[in-house]
């Protein structure tokens, strides 16, 4: 609250992969929609739009006035209607609270029954116009109130009807969330002048793409490095960005973990299978009858083998003849 940190050094958020523009909370267009069409949409319309014909809120309060619907809206709503006073109507509302001056320089407001609803130029006060609070706060970031002035609290302190102590102690309270404030700006712009800086080298690539999480506390700009350091595309938005880059990633591990040798010891293994079933199989008439889907393994499909071929994992067929190896590229 008044840019106070709360809780925003202390807990962190885990954030969906799924896009912005996927995100039902996050789509406009779908929100639109759907808050017409969802059921309760017409009764949560309605209250909303009783409180916003017949609330005042301020910043510390919120006070229900009966029949302010024909000030805000030009006419009495339905409810106003049916529900009129049950006594007679003595006065319009109850109004704020409102120095009194004549009893100066002790601090009063006046009797409820002294105070107008309106202001000195026949309007309708504005709301907060004597809270201490509300006022010194846009005070001080007008420049109007200020601690190096003493004049200026005093002054304060007389026209809202509060004591000085107050004054200085939530100035000081708001001098301290200023700075603060001041501090983490600086220090985000230098975070971020750093990372524009920092070199492709000096990320820990494979320790960052270990995480979706750990990926989108990147800057676009950051996952640009990688994608012109290993020319990929720089098309796509920054979760498209995060998805290819960690798919790269993990494919450049995987092969790093694989043995030098596997892929010779496949190959000759495959060359000697093709050479043996070709000396077994000399028939051109040899034909594939069917491939069976590696994922359906609860599906039993019946499948003719060719002479010589062999039937690997989950139905798979291998093919010994070599005119049918272009096949399964």
């Amino acid at each position: 609250m008044d840019g106070a940190p709360a809780l925003g050094e202390f807990i962190s958020a885990y954030r969906t992969p799924i896009d912005e523009n996927e995100q039902f909370f996050f789509n406009k267009n779908s929100i639109a929609e759907q808050t017409s069409s969802v059921p309760g949409a017409a009764y949560i319309d309605k209250i909303c739009d009783f409180f916003n014909k017949h609330y005042i809120r301020g910043e510390l309060y919120m006070e229900f006035v009966k029949q302010r619907c024909k000030t805000t809206a030009g006419r009495l709503c339905s409810y106003c209607s049916k529900h009129d006073w049950r006594s007679p109507k003595s006065f319009d509302g109850i109004p704020a609270p409102y120095p009194d001056y004549e009893k100066l320089p002790k601090y009063h407001y006046k009797d409820v029954f002294d105070t107008s609803l309106l202001s000195e130029d026949n309007t309708v006060r504005e709301i907060d116009d004597f809270l201490p609070r509300a006022r010194l706060k846009k005070n001080f970031h007008n420049g109007s109130v200020s601690l190096e002035k003493p004049e200026t609290i005093e002054r304060f302190c007389n026209e809202y009807i509060v004591e000085e102590e107050h004054v200085r102690g939530y100035l000081n309270h708001l001098l301290t969330l200023q700075r603060t404030s001041t501090v983490r700006q600086n220090q985000r712009t230098k975070d971020k002048n750093t990372r524009k800086t920092k070199g492709y080298e000096q990320y820990d690539w494979k320790t960052i793409a270990s995480t979706f999480e750990n990926m989108n506390k990147l800057y676009v700009e950051e996952l640009n490095k990688y994608l012109v350091h290993h020319k990929l595309s720089l098309l796509g938005k920054k979760n498209d960005k995060i998805r290819r880059i960690m798919a790269h990633v993990a494919l450049e591990r995987n092969d790093a973990e694989r043995p030098e040798n596997e892929g010779e010891e496949d190959g000759n293994s495959e060359d000697e299978s093709v050479d043996e079933c070709d000396s077994e199989s000399d028939d051109d008439d040899d034909e594939v009858v069917a491939f069976v889907d590696e994922s359906d393994s609860e599906t039993e499909v019946p499948v003719n083998t060719p002479a010589g071929s062999t039937r690997t994992r989950a139905g798979r067929l291998s093919i010994p003849n070599s005119r049918y190896l272009n096949w399964l590229a």
